[in-house]
C-alpha cells in the first residue's frame, strides 16, 4: 500500500508538473481576438485613431487595477521625494557640522602643537610615544615574570629540601623507637622470669631445716634487686618513648612477649 501510495504521489507530481509547464507554453502564444467597435475605448483622447498597431489592450479589470497601482506609485513617489528632502537636509546639516568639528580639531592641534613646543622645546609623535609605553610596559611585565618564576623555583627547591629532612629525621625516629620498644619487650621478658623465680623462692619449702637457709635469702635478695632494677629500666624507657612521641615520632605497638613456661623450683 505505501509503495502505491508513494508511486501515486509521484505521479501526481510529475502530472502536476507538466500542467504548468503546458499552460506557460500556452501563455507564450500569440492569439489574435476580434474586438468590435463599441467594445474598444480609446484612454489617451477618447477617440479611436485609425492606426490601432502601437496600442495595448486590457480588460477593464486590469485596467482599473493598473490605475490603482498607478496611485499608490504617486504615494510612493511623494513619500520618497519627502525623504530625499529630509535626506538633503540631514546631509547639508552634517557638512556643517564636519567643517565646524575640522576646525575645532584645527585649533586643538595648535593648541597642542604650542604646549609640546613650551614644554619638550619641539613636537612629538604621541602614536610612537604611545607605542613605545605600551612596549616598555610589556617587556618590564616579561621580567617580572621571569623574576617571580626565579622566586618560585627556589621556593620550591627549599621545601623539597625541607621535606626530604623531616622525612628523614621521621625514619630515623621510626627506627629510634622500634629499638627502645624491642628493648622494653626484652625487659619485660625478663621481669617475668625474675618474678617466677622470685615466687619460687618465696613458696618452696625447707626440707630439712626449719628456718630459711642463709643462702635462699642471699639469692632471694639478689633477685628482688634485680627486679627493681629492671622495673626501673622499664620506666625510663617509657618516659623517653613518651618523649619522642610529644616531638612527633612514630610509635608501634608493644610487642607481646610470648607465654613463658612455669619455672620449675630451684634445688636448694
Amino acid at each position: 500500500v505505501k509503495v502505491v501510495a508513494a508511486n501515486l504521489n509521484v505521479a501526481e507530481e510529475a502530472l502536476e508538473a507538466y500542467q504548468r509547464e503546458k499552460q506557460q507554453r500556452l501563455n507564450e502564444l500569440l492569439v489574435v481576438i476580434p474586438l468590435k467597435l463599441h467594445q474598444v475605448e480609446y484612454v489617451a483622447f477618447g477617440e479611436i485613431p485609425n492606426d490601432l498597431s502601437g496600442t495595448l489592450v486590457f480588460s477593464n479589470h486590469s485596467l482599473g487595477r493598473l490605475q490603482e497601482r498607478i496611485i499608490q506609485l504617486h504615494e510612493e513617489n511623494s513619500k520618497q521625494q519627502k525623504l530625499n528632502k529630509d535626506c538633503r537636509e540631514r546631509r547639508k546639516q552634517l557638512i556643517r557640522e564636519k567643517r565646524e568639528m575640522a576646525k575645532t580639531i584645527s585649533k586643538m592641534e595648535e593648541t597642542v602643537h604650542q604646549l609640546m613646543i613650551s614644554k619638550f622645546g619641539r613636537v612629538i609623535d604621541l602614536e610612537a610615544l604611545q607605542t613605545l609605553s605600551v612596549n616598555t610596559t610589556l617587556e618590564e611585565l616579561k621580567i617580572k615574570k621571569l623574576r617571580k618564576e626565579l622566586t618560585n623555583a627556589k621556593e620550591m627547591k627549599m621545601w623539597e629540601e625541607k621535606i626530604a629532612q623531616v622525612r628523614w629525621e621521621l625514619m630515623m625516629k621510626t627506627k629510634e623507637h622500634t629499638k627502645k620498644l624491642h628493648q622494653m619487650n626484652d625487659l619485660c621478658i625478663e621481669k617475668k622470669k625474675l618474678d617466677s623465680q622470685l615466687n619460687t623462692l618465696q613458696n618452696q619449702q625447707g626440707n630439712a631445716f626449719q628456718g630459711p637457709r642463709k643462702a635462699d635469702i642471699v639469692a632471694r635478695e639478689k633477685v628482688t634487686e634485680l627486679i627493681q632494677l629492671q622495673a626501673e629500666r622499664i620506666l625510663a624507657l617509657k618516659e623517653e618513648i613518651a618523649l619522642l612521641h610529644k616531638k612527633g615520632g612514630l610509635i608501634l605497638p608493644l610487642i607481646q612477649p610470648p607465654q613463658e613456661k612455669e619455672m620449675k623450683p630451684m634445688g636448694l
